[in-house]
């Protein structure tokens, strides 16, 4: 492992101690070997790229933990690399987690990981957030649906909302400067617009 990646893993486990310095150690050689060929992070910074996204998903995840509870059905939409939903896998193992990830090399990246890293109660779905809707096991069976860095929530939102149970949440990153609106799709209403030290993140409320 490089220098560089092995100061980033370092910084993560210091501002986040319940983060497994092997477990991720493990996690991020993996997605620096996939990234030539597959495209999971920055190719010009990877090691960067990494730290970042480790740092802002165990961060979000603490958000999301204060309104989902301990047992949850989470779904990572645009999981890419695994950002949140392998960190939150780690950090919450009562979550039942489904990564939902449409491009097929991205999806077959998350299925090796699973396996890698004997990672039970995660499911990889390669689909889109409709079509994983239309699936029966996933239609309306989710208390949070979370997106990392995937596109404004006015956007997303319609495409991921038939996931949602009634009452449940969408958590979303947020660019620092750019607000949320109030309401988005049919039934998401703005419950918090957090900023936190690494991050920013919306969560709506499912009010169907």
């Amino acid at each position: 492992m490089s220098d560089d990646l092995e100061a980033a893993l370092t910084e993560a486990v210091r501002l986040f101690p319940p983060l497994s310095p092997d477990f991720f150690r493990r996690y991020l050689q993996e997605i620096i070997r996939w990234n030539d060929d597959v495209g999971l992070v920055s190719k010009t910074d990877p090691v960067a790229a990494c730290r970042r996204l480790l740092i802002a998903s165990a961060e979000f995840g603490g958000v999301v933990r204060t309104l989902a509870g301990a047992e949850a059905r989470v779904a990572d939409v645009g999981s890419g690399a695994g950002f949140p939903g392998v960190v939150w896998r780690w950090l919450y193992p009562d979550w039942k987690i489904v990564l939902i990830e449409r491009r097929e090399k991205k999806a077959a990246f998350l299925e090796h990981v699973a396996r890698h890293l004997s990672l039970r109660n995660l499911e990889v779905v390669g689909a889109d957030a409709r079509d994983a809707s239309r699936l029966e096991a996933h239609r309306a069976a989710f208390d949070v649906v979370a997106t990392m860095a995937v596109g404004p929530p006015a956007r997303t939102a319609p495409e991921i909302e038939d996931l949602l149970v009634p009452a449940s949440l969408f958590a979303t990153t947020l660019p620092g400067d750019v607000d949320p609106p109030a309401r988005c799709g049919a039934h998401l209403v703005l419950e918090g617009d957090i900023r936190e030290q690494f991050g920013r993140y919306a969560l709506y409320r499912n009010r169907v």
